[in-house]
């Protein structure tokens, strides 16, 4: 039980139901259009292939950052 340290009227509400929205990400950004290269493992090229990054060091690593010259 709550500890109330002031006198007055309390309402404590208790859910009986499931939440009717499941909590999600709605920060996911994605961009599209040109880099400066879509330099992939090897030979294999990364146009028109999407490809998950998860910082900015992963995005100018695979397609090239501002003071890289264009391959």
């Amino acid at each position: 039980m709550s500890n109330f340290r002031t006198p007055g009227v309390y309402i404590q509400e208790v859910s009986t139901l499931p939440a009717s929205i499941a909590a999600v990400e709605t920060a996911i950004p994605a961009f599209i259009g040109y880099t400066q290269y879509a330099g992939g493992v090897g030979d294999n090229s990364l146009q028109n292939t999407p490809t998950r990054i998860s910082s900015l060091l992963d995005y100018q690593q695979i397609f090239g950052g501002p003071n890289d010259e264009a391959i």
